[in-house]
């Protein structure tokens, strides 16, 4: 059965009780949609393993949708994490992740592999129990 866990429902701040978007599907392993900062302390909070973490999907490059991944990684780095993570996100994802894990404490000590996607008819991915798909949509900030 898929378990779709609501991580995240504030807009682009954080407040006292509320994280910014983000939510785990778990499925054959947990594929993150958006990794918001304070995204460890949801996770622990809902019963979601950071070792089962496979994909983390960006819906766009605003900080308020990619802050938590940095610690995340270092989070399963401490935890002796050997299997790939995948980042699948627009234009940018790519060379962004290049920069902040170029430092040398941040690099991970397991295969993190981003990709930049655009909108097509194929999958970003694709299993044999779903598969995720990328358009483009208009986003304001206000």
């Amino acid at each position: 059965m898929i378990r779709i866990v609501v991580l995240g429902t504030s807009a682009s701040m954080p407040s006292k009780d509320r994280t910014p978007s983000c939510f785990a599907v778990k499925y054959d392993g947990v594929f993150l949609f958006d990794c918001c900062e304070g995204v460890q302390k949801q996770m622990m909070k809902h019963g979601v393993s950071f070792a089962q973490v496979k994909c983390v999907f960006l819906s766009h490059l605003h900080a308020d949708h990619f802050l938590g991944l940095p610690g995340l990684v270092q989070s399963m780095n401490f935890s002796g994490r050997k299997e790939p993570l995948y980042v699948f996100g627009p234009a940018g994802t790519q060379k962004l992740f290049e920069t902040v894990f170029a430092a040398k404490e941040l690099r991970p000590h397991f295969t993190l592999r981003a990709f930049d996607v655009g909108e097509s008819d194929k999958p970003v991915f694709d299993s044999r129990f779903f598969s995720v798909k990328a358009f483009e949509v208009e986003h304001s900030c206000t």
